[in-house]
């Protein structure tokens, strides 16, 4: 396969091979075919993809060999250009790194909306994306660099005849193409599959609307630009980029590009990952302050038109969720965190339950004598369980503790199946069969009722995770998890947000043992002195529960 692109030094080693012999020893055939081919290169030289070049902090992003890679930052940091450079290498089959094979590439493309994709395929096919002069000493063209001194400002020489600049002509050399794009809105100039010449094939899909991922699709190269909504496509082209036959040289690659603004869950997980060492992700930030094609005049312009919350996103780069964030003030591995412990035997112990088909959280806390803290020491997720494998599961983690109350998600206990008979019944009935009876039952089955109100539930929470200023526990927080026993319930803290589109809602996530926690909140769940293991018959457990000197009753009063 001839080369889809040239160096400059190609055409001047096949300008000396027409003139290093004398004419006579050449036949007219063989100058007329190096002349083509010296044509050919000198066109190939100008092509938009032989002309870029990435600011020279994220050259450091093509060169990465990593699984996955985030490109993410302030706006007008040339994000989305770089992740189309590094596109439109790969289904060229012209990657410097060969982190790509070089023909017959699956390939997918995903972004929110289809005005989304229409942009991005602009940068991709259409000219003026960056901007190329002539060099001042080669007289060859090139594009518009920083200054080699100082890389977040332009070349002097380059800033001193900007009357000389041009459009640089596509990434994408329509000779590349395969045919004509199969488009999903050619009005739109938004493509559906694009094929090119190196036997690469391009997916573009959007996530919004009636969006859905492909089914079974393998992928050499996936990428992924802002918020893609929901977890299917991110799952889809997760497992597309699974290697049926293991090849280091061409594993399968992905990488995210996205303005700190939009905040996407799945984001937030392959950004904790690569802080946490996993060599398979790798961040990389960009910055308008270190975008030498923004002049400092227009830098200052944005940064003036910002409000002080949209200067930490747009312009420094931190991202949306911080000030969105629900339960910002919560820390796992400080005030709020504590390293497991066995829990005493006179402790009392609550179990909080959110029923579901997909996932069934369940969380364990106890309470102290002194009721200084609620200690969460324990819980799981199961995901398509029914009631008896969750009594199973239950029984396994109390070990032996008799739980004294336990709450239950009332909107999903009340659901009825097709016999009529309720969610919280089904769980309640298998709770009996493996032996568990809370100390007090509540109205729903045995269950109390974990309460609707959101807003009231979220308030409860904030409660417990604010410094309290006077009386037991002064100084510190009601709330206390023992760390690395629940990090899905860590990270459901930590990314409960309002929703920007709707501030009086949630972002909507997985937060099903977030929802026990809020219901336990709720509660204000207090200590009653745990009851002897065999408890004898005519006991009167009301009169023992107020000889324990605890805020018992009261609190099942307002529970009730």
């Amino acid at each position: 396969m001839t080369p889809s692109f040239v160096n400059p030094i190609d055409l001047d080693c096949l300008a000396a091979c027409i003139t290093r012999q004398p004419s006579s020893a050449k036949s007219s055939a063989e100058i007329q075919r190096l002349q083509t081919v010296a044509t050919m290169m000198a066109k190939r030289e100008m092509e938009g993809l032989a002309l870029y070049g990435a600011i020279p902090y994220l050259e450091a992003f093509h060169a990465c060999m990593a699984k996955w890679r985030v490109l993410d930052g302030s706006n007008r940091a040339s994000k989305t250009l770089t992740g189309c450079a590094e596109d439109c290498r790969a289904w060229l089959g012209c990657d410097p790194y060969d982190k790509y094979p070089k023909t017959g590439g699956e390939s997918i493309v995903v972004a929110i909306h289809q005005d989304s994709l229409a942009m991005m395929w602009r940068k991709c096919a259409e000219p003026g994306e960056f901007k190329i002069i002539r060099d001042e000493r080669s007289k060859r063209w090139r594009a518009v660099r920083p200054d080699p001194d100082n890389p977040n400002v332009l070349d002097p020489y380059d800033l001193a005849y900007i009357e000389k600049w041009r459009d640089a002509p596509p990434l994408i050399p329509p000779r590349m193409l395969d045919g004509q794009p199969a488009w999903e809105d050619k009005g739109k100039g938004v493509p559906r599959v694009v094929k090119f010449t190196t036997g690469w094939r391009v997916l573009f899909r959007s996530s919004g609307g009636a969006g859905r991922p492909d089914q079974g699709a393998r992928y050499h190269h996936a990428h992924l630009d802002e918020q893609i909504g929901g977890m299917d496509f991110f799952n889809e082209v997760s497992r597309g980029l699974v290697q049926v036959v293991p090849d280091p040289k061409y594993m399968p690659r992905a990488y995210w590009t996205a303005t700190a603004q939009v905040v996407d869950t799945n984001l937030l997980d392959l950004r904790e990952k690569a802080e946490s060492g996993d060599p398979d992700v790798k961040v990389f930030k960009a910055l308008i302050e270190k975008n030498p094609y923004i002049l400092a005049d227009e830098k200052k312009r944005f940064w003036n038109s910002l409000s002080e919350d949209e200067r930490d996103v747009r312009y420094t780069g931190n991202y949306a969720i911080r000030g969105r964030r629900i339960y910002s003030e919560y820390s796992p591995m400080g005030i709020h965190g504590v390293d497991p412990f066995p829990i005493p035997e006179d402790w009392c112990i609550w179990a909080v339950l959110d029923p579901g088909r997909k996932h069934c959280g369940t969380l364990l806390a106890a309470v102290d004598p002194d009721e200084k803290h609620v200690w969460i020491y324990g819980g799981f997720d199961l995901q398509h369980a029914g009631a008896s494998r969750w009594a199973l599961t239950l029984k396994q983690h109390l070990q032996g503790r008799r739980p004294h109350a336990i709450i239950c998600d009332q909107q999903m206990g009340r659901q009825t199946s097709a016999d009529e008979i309720c969610e919280a019944a089904y769980y309640f009935d298998a709770l009996t069969e493996v032996g568990i009876v809370p100390e007090v039952m509540g109205p729903l089955h045995g269950f109390f009722l974990g309460p609707n109100n959101v807003p009231a539930r979220e308030a409860a929470l904030q409660g417990w995770l604010r410094i309290r200023g006077d009386g037991i526990g002064m100084g510190t927080p009601r709330l206390q998890i023992m760390r690395g026993v629940l990090p899905e319930l860590d990270r459901q803290i930590s990314r409960a947000c309002y929703d920007d589109k709707n501030p009086d809602k949630r972002q909507k996530m997985r937060q099903d043992l977030l929802d026990c926690l809020e219901y336990i909140a709720s509660h204000d769940a207090g200590y009653a002195k745990p009851l002897p293991p065999d408890v004898p018959d005519g006991f009167d457990i009301d009169e023992y529960l107020r000889k324990s000197n605890t805020r018992h009753e009261r609190g099942l009063c307002r529970i009730g």
